[in-house]
C-alpha cells in the first residue's frame, strides 16, 4: 500500500514467509496474506520506514580565515540524534551543534580544514551523509 493510503496491491505470490523489498524509495505499509483449502487470514500492516539523508552538507565548503562554517545535514525521518565528525581528526571543540543538524564552526582558521560528514540514528540504525570538504583561504 502507498503511503498516501492507496488499495493494497499483490506484490508476491511467493510460497515463503519473507518478503524481500529492494530499493525502497518511499515509506510503505506491507502486510500478509496467507490462505489455503480453508480459507484465508491477513496480518496487520506494519510500516516499512526509509531512513536516508535527504539533505547533505555542501560537498565542498570555502570560506576566508575567521568566517564561521556552517554546514547542514537533514534525514527523512523524525526523532533522530545527529553527531558531526571529521575523517581525519575530531570536530573542533569550540564548534557548536555537534549534536545537532547544523554545525557551526565559528572564526574558522586552517587547521579546522578537513572532510566533514553527520551521522543520523534512531534506535539501532544509523546513516551517514556524504563528506563535505571545508577549506579555508
Amino acid at each position: 500500500r502507498n503511503s498516501s493510503g492507496g488499495p493494497w496491491r499483490n506484490i508476491s505470490n511467493s510460497n515463503t514467509s519473507t518478503l524481500v523489498v529492494r530499493n525502497l524509495q518511499q515509506s510503505q505499509r506491507y502486510r500478509c496474506v496467507a490462505s489455503n483449502e480453508v480459507g484465508e487470514k491477513r496480518s496487520n500492516a506494519a510500516m516499512v520506514t526509509v531512513f536516508r539523508i535527504t539533505t547533505h552538507p555542501i560537498v565542498s565548503t570555502i570560506v576566508i580565515s575567521l568566517q564561521d562554517v556552517t554546514l547542514t545535514c537533514l534525514s527523512s525521518v523524525d526523532d533522530v540524534t545527529y553527531s558531526w565528525h571529521r575523517v581525519s581528526g575530531s570536530v573542533p571543540s569550540r564548534s557548536r551543534g555537534q549534536n545537532s543538524n547544523t554545525l557551526t564552526i565559528p572564526r574558522a582558521t586552517q587547521p579546522d580544514e578537513g572532510m566533514y560528514y553527520c551521522v543520523a540514528s534512531k534506535e539501532r540504525i544509523s546513516v551517514e551523509s556524504n563528506r563535505a570538504a571545508v577549506l579555508i583561504q
